[in-house]
């Protein structure tokens, strides 16, 4: 889509509503092939920070680049939105930088102040997100930190509704609930009857172990 745009006359080095060129959000989501394209173009280069510097690492899945531009001043400098990005990438799928965030230090259980924060094992729960799941489990994520008010739910219970609401086509939500109730997460009553067919028979299967 990028090329075919950028073929029929886009400007590679409009800004966007908050004013940032293309190929820095390309730095920052670690797009090498997309900077190429961008430069191909004319995309004007750009001078990165330090903490920008250290997300193009993370994203590019680089753990040597970004452990070794990791120091204090930079960590005392990262802002809320800076410290979701174990969250963001639990929720979109990317372990690679999951695994280099958490070697760099970043809360496993950070949610932040907002209405419906949620943990990282919240979000790849609701986006079934298994391996991110299991990840997460093996680092010694809790299972039993609620997300902010109004929501104050648990990961368990993301996960079963998830598996109806959000039904991330690309997500195992039968392996995610597998992943939660092995490690110890207690089912409620109503998980099974917001969960998808093959997630309540999940959910079933475990009561039934439980009873027996």
């Amino acid at each position: 889509m990028l090329r075919w745009l950028l073929e029929a006359g886009a400007d590679p080095n409009r800004e966007d509503k908050d004013g940032v060129l293309p190929i820095r959000l390309a730095h920052l989501a670690g797009r090498a092939d997309t900077i190429a394209l961008l430069r191909d173009y004319g995309a004007h280069e750009v001078e990165l920070s330090e903490k920008e510097r250290f997300f193009e690492a993370v994203f590019s899945n680089d753990g040597d680049r970004a452990r070794a531009l990791l120091r204090p001043a930079l960590v005392a400098a990262f802002e809320e939105e800076d410290r979701l990005a174990l969250n963001r990438s639990a929720e979109h799928g990317n372990i690679g930088a999951v695994r280099i965030l958490l070697d760099c230090g970043f809360d496993i259980s950070f949610k932040g102040a907002r209405n419906w924060g949620s943990t990282p094992l919240h979000g790849a729960a609701w986006y079934g997100q298994a391996e991110i799941v299991e990840l997460l489990l093996s680092r010694g994520s809790p299972i039993d930190i609620p997300a902010n008010p109004p929501e104050e739910s648990l990961p368990l219970g993301w996960a079963a509704h998830g598996s109806t609401n959000c039904r991330n086509p690309y997500g195992d939500y039968v392996r995610t609930v597998r992943a939660l109730l092995a490690a110890g997460a207690e089912p409620l009553p109503g998980h099974a009857d917001m969960a998808s067919p093959e997630v309540a028979e999940t959910f079933h299967a475990a009561s039934a172990g439980r009873d027996e």
